[in-house]
C-alpha cells in the first residue's frame, strides 16, 4: 500500500507525501494507544475476573453449609409435619370414639329416663288411687263412727 501511495505521490505535490506519513503514523499510534489499553483493560478484567472468581469460590464455601443446615431444617420441618398430621389423626379418631360413645349413652340416658318417667306416672297413679282409696275408707268411717257414736255412749252406759 505504502507502494501505491509513493507511486502516486510522484506525480503529486511535495507536501501530500507528508501529509500522509503524518496521518499515518497518527494512525499507527493511535493503534499502539488502543493496543495498550487493551492490554491494560485485559489485565484488569483478569485481576478482576480472578478476584470474582475467588468471591465466588469464598461464596460457596460458605454457602453449602448454610445449604445443607437449611436442608437438614427442611427436613426436620417434614418430619415434623408428619408426626403432627398422624398426631392430629390419631386425635380426631378418638374425638369421633368419644364422641360415637357419648351418643350411645346419650340415647342409653334418654331411653332410661323416659323408663322412670313411665314408672313415676305409674307410681303416681297408684299413690293417687291408693290416696283416694284411703281418703274414701276415713270419709266411710267418719260417717260410720257418726251413725255408731249414740249407739257406743250407750253402750258404755249400759256397762257401767
Amino acid at each position: 500500500m505504502l507502494f501505491v501511495l509513493q507511486a502516486a505521490s510522484a506525480g503529486v505535490a511535495g507536501w501530500v507525501g507528508t501529509t500522509v506519513a503524518i496521518s499515518i503514523a497518527i494512525i499507527a499510534g493511535a493503534f499502539i494507544v488502543m493496543a495498550v489499553i487493551l492490554v491494560i483493560t485485559a489485565k484488569a478484567l483478569r485481576d478482576t475476573s480472578s478476584s470474582v472468581a475467588e468471591t465466588v469460590d469464598r461464596l460457596e464455601r460458605d454457602a453449602t453449609p448454610a445449604l445443607q443446615a437449611i436442608r437438614e431444617v427442611a427436613q426436620d420441618g417434614r418430619e415434623v409435619s408428619a408426626l403432627v398430621r398422624r398426631e392430629v389423626k390419631s386425635v380426631v379418631r378418638t374425638s369421633k370414639r368419644l364422641r360415637k360413645r357419648v351418643r350411645r349413652g346419650a340415647d342409653r340416658l334418654e331411653d332410661r329416663l323416659e323408663d322412670l318417667d313411665t314408672l313415676y306416672e305409674v307410681v303416681y297413679d297408684e299413690v293417687e288411687d291408693t290416696a283416694l282409696g284411703v281418703a274414701a275408707t276415713l270419709r266411710t268411717a267418719k260417717r260410720t263412727r257418726k251413725l255408731l257414736s249414740p249407739l257406743s255412749r250407750l253402750w258404755r252406759r249400759r256397762r257401767r
